[in-house]
């Protein structure tokens, strides 16, 4: 009967082609592995540079937006001086027309 505690050994009937292929086979999976370790960096990487465009996109559209109600509210202003100022004009012309008759 065998000892129980015989050390580990190779034996001589395992083909050389079965070691050479696990090898083989064991550096493909560290290549593989590593690979896509980069792989997945470089998208972190995209994925972290899209995450600021995005927070920039929405600082010019916030941005954006309040130029907006700036701009409606001068327009607004803008709007009511053009209002007044035809109002004068009409006024001015009434009173010139008045001044001009009674010549």
């Amino acid at each position: 009967m065998p000892e129980a505690k015989e050390r580990w050994h190779l034996d001589r009937r395992v083909p050389i082609a079965l070691i050479l292929a696990l090898f083989i086979q064991t550096v493909g999976v560290v290549w593989w592995a590593a690979t896509t370790d980069a792989r997945v960096g470089q998208l972190e990487s995209s994925l972290t540079s899209m995450d600021r465009r995005l927070s920039d996109q929405e600082a010019l559209s916030r941005d954006a937006l309040q130029n907006d109600a700036v701009i409606r509210e001068q327009l607004r202003h803008t709007n009511e001086n053009i209002d007044r100022l035809r109002g004068d004009i009409r006024a001015l012309s009434d009173l010139f027309q008045q001044t001009y008759q009674r010549n």
